[in-house]
C-alpha cells in the first residue's frame, strides 16, 4: 500500500504505480511520456464508461504530497471496487459502471527529485538547473530539470511577452508554449480522451481553485460544493494567474469544468502524518469523482 512507502521519490511513486497495476489487473497502467531526464510520466485508469474524471499532482516540484494522495485514493478505488465496498458512503462499482477515472499522479518527476534531493538529479541538465537555482534552497524548487514550470506552459493565453528562454527555479512559463514534454504529454493523453472534467492537485495552501473564464456557472456551483464538503476557501483564479494555466487551458478548450485543489505544502511527512493527510482529503475526491 502507499502509505507503506517511507519515500515518496519518484522511483518509489512508479514502482508503486506498477506494483497497483500487476496487483489489480482490471486497472490499467500506461506510460505517457518520458521527461528531459528520461523518467516516465505514467497514468492509472480504472473503470467501464466513455468519459473520465482525470486527476493530476505533482505537477510542481514542490507538490510533494500530491502524488502520494492520487496513488492512495486510486489504490483505495481498486480495493474497494474488486471487494464491492464502499468509500465515503459510495459504492465505487456503480461509478465505475458509468464512468472511469484516471490518474496522472506525478507529471514533473524531475522537478519532484530537484526538489527533494538537489540539482544532481537535473543529470544532464545539472548546469541548467545549477543556474537557475539562483542561490535558492533546492527544496524550493518547482520547475522541471530546463527550468520551466509544467503549470505555466499550457496554451491559454500564453503570455509572449513575458517568455523567458533562461531556466528560473519557478514561475517560468517557457519560450512557447507545450515546449516541455511533461505538458505535451498531458495535452497529447487529453486530446486522445473524453475527459468530463479534471481535477489538478497542488500543495499551496488549502483552496479551491476555478475558472473565471468559462462560459457556463457550473464551474462556480461545483466549487461551492467542493468548498462545503472541504472546509477549504473557494475562489476564482485571478486573470493573471490564467496564463499558461492547466486548469484554464483544459476549461477553454473543451469547454468543461477543471479546478485546482490546493492542499497544505507538506515538505517532510511519514507514514502517520501522510494517512491523517489522506483522510481529510479522501472525501473530497471521492465527491470530486462523483459529480
Amino acid at each position: 500500500m502507499i502509505t507503506e512507502i517511507e519515500n515518496f521519490n519518484y522511483e518509489n511513486l512508479f514502482a508503486c504505480a506498477e506494483n497497483i497495476g500487476e496487483k489489480f489487473p482490471f486497472a490499467d497502467f500506461s506510460v505517457l511520456g518520458e521527461t528531459p531526464c528520461k523518467r516516465k510520466i505514467f497514468s492509472l485508469s480504472l473503470g467501464k464508461g466513455e468519459k473520465s474524471i482525470l486527476f493530476l499532482g505533482g505537477m510542481r516540484g514542490t507538490d510533494r504530497i500530491t502524488p502520494a494522495l492520487l496513488l492512495r485514493f486510486f489504490e483505495r478505488l481498486c480495493i474497494s471496487s474488486k471487494n464491492d465496498l464502499k468509500i465515503s458512503a459510495v459504492k465505487t462499482s456503480n461509478i465505475l459502471r458509468e464512468q472511469k477515472i484516471t490518474v496522472i499522479p506525478l507529471v514533473n518527476p524531475d522537478g519532484l527529485q530537484i526538489s527533494l534531493f538537489g540539482t544532481g538529479e537535473a543529470k544532464n541538465y545539472r548546469g541548467i538547473a545549477d543556474k537557475a537555482l539562483s542561490g535558492k534552497n533546492h527544496s524550493e524548487w518547482a520547475a522541471n530539470a530546463r527550468g520551466v514550470e509544467p503549470y505555466l506552459n499550457f496554451d491559454y493565453l500564453f503570455p509572449v511577452s513575458q517568455t523567458h528562454n533562461y531556466p528560473l527555479w519557478a514561475e517560468n512559463c517557457g519560450p512557447s508554449a507545450h515546449s516541455e514534454a511533461e505538458t505535451q504529454a498531458v495535452a497529447d493523453y487529453i486530446e486522445l480522451k473524453n475527459i468530463k472534467y479534471a481535477v489538478l492537485l497542488c500543495a499551496n495552501g488549502e483552496k479551491i481553485i476555478y475558472s473565471p473564464n468559462i462560459a457556463n456557472s457550473e464551474n462556480a456551483l461545483m466549487a461551492q460544493i467542493f468548498k462545503s464538503i472541504s472546509g477549504f476557501e473557494a475562489e476564482k483564479r485571478s486573470e493573471q494567474a490564467c496564463r499558461g494555466n492547466f486548469c484554464e487551458w483544459f476549461c477553454n478548450k473543451y469547454q468543461r469544468p477543471s479546478f485546482e485543489f490546493s492542499f497544505k505544502n507538506e515538505k517532510e511527512f511519514n507514514g502517520e502524518s501522510f494517512s491523517k493527510a489522506y483522510q481529510n482529503a479522501e472525501e473530497l475526491l471521492m465527491l470530486s469523482a462523483i459529480m
